[in-house]
This record gives C-alpha cells, sequence and structure tokens, in this order.
C-alpha cells in the first residue's frame, strides 16, 4: 500500500496541476434551465434596484462561462449553470492518487476545495423522467390603471406587480414549465410609461413575472413594435437580466436563428413565439428577423430547425385571431391544422383575443385557442375581458415520443376593486361561462382550481 503524503505535499500538487488543467463547465439541469448552444442572449447590466425575492429557477443560468455559485445579475436567482468543479478538485482528480494513495470514497474531490474527508455514497443514477407538466396563462397588457396600481403598491417607490400576480404564483411555480406571453414592449426605467396604443409599460412587470415562477415569455404580438427597434432591445435586456427565457423577437439575426430551448425535466422542449401583425407598423428595413410574423410555413420551419438543434418537444405561442370574440376564428382553425398536421409542433399555444377560447385537439394534438387576459385592465365593464385561463398539459414519453396526455385548466378572474388582483377560480363567481367556452369544441376538459400534479 503506498505510503500516505502529507497535506502540504498534496496542497502543492494540487496547486501545479491548478496551472495546467483547465476545468470544464458542467451543470445540473434545473427547471426550465437553458440548453448550451441554444438561444440564450443576456446582458451583463442589473436592472436598477434590488434584488427581490421569489422562487425563480434555482440552479438556472444562461449558457456561458461564470464564476461557481454566480447569480445572474439584478435577478436574485442562484446560479449554477456555468460553474465549474474548481481547479482543486480537478487536480485531485488527477494527483489525489499520486498524493495519497488512492481516494478513500466517492466523495473524495468534491467540487470547492481539496479532498474531503468520506461521506455517504452518492445516490444511484435514476431512470430519465418520463413525464413533465407545462403551464400557459393569457395576455400581460399592462394599461395605465395597471401601472398605477404597481406604482401605489410600491408605496410611491418604483412599482411593485408582484400583488398582482401573487395570488397565482403557488399555480405557476410548481409545474416544470411555465409559459408566459409579454405583450408590451417595456420603457425606460423611469419612463415616460405610455398605455394604449403604442405601448412602453415599466419594466419592473419583468421582474414580477420572473419571480411568480415563469421561466420563458413569447414576445411576438400586434405590440411588438410599438416602441421600434429600441424598445424591442429594452424588453429582451429586460428580459435576461431577470432570468427568463424569451421567443418571438430579437435583437440580430443571429439571435433570431437561434431556437430558445429548455431543458424540462431532462426533455428538451423548444418554445417559438409569432403574431399575425404590428398594427400596421413596419418591421426595420433589412431587419424582418426583429419580430416574428405569422404563418404556417413560418411556424413550421421554425420547428423542424429547433428539432434538428436538438428539441424533442416544440410548443407555440401564437398571437392570433380576432379580439373580444369567443369562437376561433376560420383563420385560426385553419392554421391550427397546417400546423398540427405533422409531427413538428406538440402544442399550441393562443393569445389576442383578450377573452378565452375553446380548448381542442386537431390532429391528435392540443391547441387551447386564447387564454384571455391574464392582467390588463379594460374597463369596470370589461366582463369576460377581464376573465381567462391558466391552461395545465401533462406530456408524457410513450412509444419515444413525447405527447400531451392531460390538459386541465383554471379559470382566474382580474378584479379591480379594491385593487387590482388575479384571483384563481375566485368564491362566488361565475366561471360557469369559461368552463362552457374552454368545453365547446366537444372536448371535456377537467377544470381544477388547483393543478393536479
Amino acid at each position: 500500500m503506498p505510503a500516505q503524503g502529507s497535506p502540504a505535499r498534496a496542497c502543492a500538487l494540487m496547486l501545479a496541476a491548478s496551472l495546467v488543467l483547465a476545468a470544464p463547465a458542467f451543470a445540473r439541469p434545473a427547471r426550465g434551465s437553458p440548453i448550451p448552444n441554444a438561444s440564450s442572449s443576456r446582458s451583463d447590466s442589473a436592472l436598477p434596484g434590488p434584488a427581490l425575492p421569489g422562487p425563480g429557477l434555482a440552479g438556472s443560468a444562461l449558457p456561458g462561462p461564470g464564476l461557481a455559485g454566480s447569480a445572474l445579475p439584478g435577478s436574485g436567482r442562484p446560479s449554477s449553470a456555468g460553474r465549474a468543479p474548481g481547479l482543486p478538485a480537478a487536480a485531485c482528480a488527477v494527483f489525489g492518487p499520486l498524493a495519497y494513495g488512492g481516494c478513500p470514497g466517492p466523495r473524495m474531490c468534491p467540487a470547492h476545495g481539496g479532498c474531503a474527508a468520506e461521506g455517504p455514497p452518492r445516490p444511484a443514477r435514476t431512470a430519465a423522467p418520463r413525464e413533465f407538466t407545462v403551464v400557459a396563462t393569457g395576455d400581460v397588457l399592462v394599461h395605465g390603471t395597471v401601472a398605477e396600481q404597481a406604482r401605489r403598491d410600491a408605496g410611491g417607490r418604483g412599482r411593485d406587480f408582484r400583488p398582482m400576480f401573487a395570488a397565482i404564483r403557488p399555480l405557476v411555480e410548481r409545474a416544470d414549465l411555465a409559459v408566459c406571453h409579454l405583450e408590451t414592449p417595456v420603457a425606460p426605467l423611469g419612463g415616460p410609461y405610455r398605455g394604449y396604443p403604442l405601448f412602453s409599460v415599466p419594466p419592473q412587470v419583468v421582474r414580477a413575472l420572473a419571480d411568480t415562477g415563469y421561466d420563458t415569455c413569447s414576445t411576438a404580438s400586434n405590440h411588438t413594435l410599438d416602441q421600434g427597434e429600441a424598445g424591442v432591445r429594452r424588453t429582451l435586456a429586460a428580459l435576461d437580466r431577470a432570468g427568463l427565457r424569451h421567443a418571438g423577437s430579437a435583437r440580430s439575426r443571429a439571435e433570431a436563428a437561434a431556437p430558445t430551448i429548455l431543458d424540462v425535466r431532462g426533455a428538451r422542449v423548444a418554445h417559438l413565439s409569432f403574431t399575425y401583425g404590428f398594427n400596421g407598423i413596419p418591421r426595420p428595413p433589412g431587419k424582418k428577423w426583429i419580430a416574428n410574423l405569422l404563418t404556417a410555413d413560418a411556424v413550421l420551419g421554425a420547428a423542424r430547425r429547433a428539432r434538428e438543434a436538438g428539441a424533442e418537444v416544440v410548443i407555440a405561442s401564437l398571437h392570433w385571431g380576432e379580439e373580444y370574440r369567443h369562437r376561433p376564428s376560420p383563420s385560426q382553425v385553419r392554421l391550427a391544422r397546417e400546423i398540427l398536421r405533422g409531427d413538428e409542433v406538440d402544442l399550441i399555444i393562443g393569445h389576442h383575443a383578450h377573452v378565452v377560447q375553446p380548448f381542442d385537439r386537431v390532429h391528435g394534438n392540443w391547441v387551447a385557442y386564447g387564454l384571455g387576459n391574464l392582467l390588463a385592465n379594460q374597463g369596470a365593464d370589461a366582463g369576460p375581458k377581464h376573465e381567462s385561463a391558466l391552461a395545465h398539459f401533462t406530456f408524457e414519453r410513450r412509444a419515444g415520443a413525447w405527447r400531451v396526455t392531460k390538459a386541465q385548466f383554471t379559470p382566474l378572474l382580474i378584479r379591480t376593486t379594491p385593487r387590482i388582483r388575479i384571483h384563481p377560480d375566485p368564491p362566488g363567481h361565475p366561471s360557469h361561462r369559461t368552463t362552457r367556452i374552454i368545453r365547446s369544441q366537444g372536448e371535456p376538459v377537467p377544470r381544477t382550481p388547483t393543478p393536479d400534479f
């Protein structure tokens, strides 16, 4: 048996090794964590203001090198992606046997620090998960009265949108993947802020979405270009700072070409986003990539590219249809049939109508034609415009392919008095209208006040 070396000798050997070894970056995929080499731009400038508490994506980060244990700038979210095992650990792995005559146990060389005493054995690796859950919600449309409520909730110091989302946070954060729709561009911090028709909203709404538990947001809508290219850049930078993935608009041709793919419990899930138009605002010359215009061919082409990049599941967020109409328009029905005819897209999540529209199965795949307004204020008599649905989908892997095996929903209501708040299936509210509409295509979608997963 080789003689035991001294700690000094071990440290010397590890120090020598650290000069020649480069430790590769390994990360344990977390909820909604990004896939390396997929779309994941980020800004290194933090959003002004303190980091706010929230559930976040513990252990996730945008791909790229980083310091072990670092956090996303301004997000208040711890990050382990980009975390490397550390040079001392790498040195221990290589030179430990020379210094110590063999490592005494599987935890001999931890990620940080030198060799450690033997600990309990690592648990056996389990089989890859065979299911994951997705929640999706309706339009986030920050009207002036919504921004004013956020100012009051912040006590006049900035804007705080979190209280408006607080009641749905438990429903959102427990899903494996949570998808939101940010319909409006954000303004610079401090404003000026504007509402309809050319929105420019407080950027703090993005932090609130992250703290509520969302993982990715679609950004293609008829309001994407309300503030031009500068508005697109500000919005995506705010999403990056909050640690939220995004799809639907881009700051460069390269960013537009790279699919947004997330690791969801071991499944690679792509998120796409397209819109029917931009309220007559043209895309900048030579920059059609800045926001995705909806056609069946465009969606299918993006889905194929995502699968070529490694996606196993493709979810498409589509901004489409006719405002304030519960019945899907002929163009929605036609597009759903064309997009879901093959194996490229697994699920469609619809927006724009500002009222709830039905769920249906088309060619065996689910489409939620419209989820209504998650957060908006379209007047005291808004009625159906203040009703929405939180959709729940369970994906299972069967016969080598992922499919939605369960669709559910929770009715939501925006109440504007005494404060603007989102309420899940509130007692005393006749949410039978939402239930009737969602089931109107003949699918008996279960209604549940709390997710069944």
